[in-house]
């Protein structure tokens, strides 16, 4: 067996003692689904999604309103200089600083809303929604972006040059792919995928590697073999009383379930179905063959 070093999340990088762990130490079982099933998406979820929904917003305002000002800046008005005597007279250094602040903004809140979506997710059979919910992110980056380039080369009365025009556009398109890529869910889950995790996945523990973002249902797993120490993800009791499993707390924290841990899960359900399904030997039909009546021989 190989043997692992196994840290407690809670405990960060404290050192622990060296031990082994079996497969038999971390064997997922399943459990069936029935009336009075765990909840899925807790009342402290929906409150820890609304919060970090709120900052996000909040934060996604403010980047709009940076956009409004750099617009605004490029024709003169809202000019800083103008409003602090004190500040240098320089168009174009104004215009980059509040395309900076605007992309802390847009990503800032990106991250926010990708999180409040781990806690409270939408469900995969609203295909619209699932979509919007979970990129608006993208979106946001776009508006929050887009305008401006538009207005920068759409109008000839700005104060900038033809030099600073390209200079600011330029500026204005790596902030827009910049934000966009930040802002994009790669792997969004659903109320499927938390439903699986908090009525399927019934462990202690689930492990996690430091920089990885998969959560693991085994030590054994094949994408964990040349990993030293894992940080093991389990129900303590400082988590929410209505927390199901580790898998759904893993997942609140941005891990999704990793892909061969899943298909050796899938294999295994599929070997118990097989084991379950009664075998019928076939009956004997017997055949007759048809035959014109006066050719039937006495």
């Amino acid at each position: 067996m190989a043997e692992k070093k196994i840290v407690p999340q809670e405990s960060g990088k404290k050192t622990v003692t060296r031990q082994t762990v079996t497969k038999a130490a971390s064997k997922t079982t399943q459990k069936s689904v029935n009336s009075d099933k765990k909840i899925v998406v807790t009342e402290m979820d929906k409150s820890k999604a609304t919060g970090l929904r709120v900052g996000a917003v909040i934060l996604w305002v403010l980047a709009l309103f940076c956009e409004i000002v750099a617009i605004l800046n490029l024709f003169g008005k809202w000019y800083l200089p103008d409003l602090i005597n004190w500040l240098p007279d320089n168009f174009l250094i104004y215009l980059i600083v509040f395309l900076v602040l605007d992309l802390i903004f847009v990503i800032i809140g990106s991250q926010l809303w990708k999180r409040a979506n781990r806690y409270d997710p939408c469900s995969r059979k609203e295909k619209f929604r699932f979509f919007i919910q979970n990129q608006l992110g993208v979106i946001v980056a776009i508006v929050c972006f887009v305008p401006f380039i538009i207005v920068l080369f759409t109008q000839k009365d700005s104060k900038l040059n033809t030099k600073e025009k390209w200079i600011a556009a330029a500026v204005a398109l790596v902030a827009l792919v910049v934000a966009v890529f930040s802002s994009i869910d790669y792997h969004p889950i659903s109320q499927e995928d938390a439903e699986f995790a908090a009525l399927s996945l019934e462990q202690d523990q689930v492990y996690v590697t430091q920089f990885g973002h998969c959560f693991h249902l085994d030590t054994e797993c094949q994408s964990l073999a040349n990993t030293g120490t894992l940080i093991a993800i389990e129900i303590t009791g400082d988590d929410d009383p209505d927390l199901s499993t580790a898998a759904r707390k893993a997942q609140t924290q941005g891990y999704r379930l990793c892909k061969f841990c899943e298909n050796k899960l899938n294999k295994q359900n599929e070997t118990v179905n097989t084991e379950d399904v009664a075998i019928v030997p076939a009956t004997f039909v017997p055949r007759f063959r048809l035959v014109p009546r006066g050719s039937l021989v006495g």
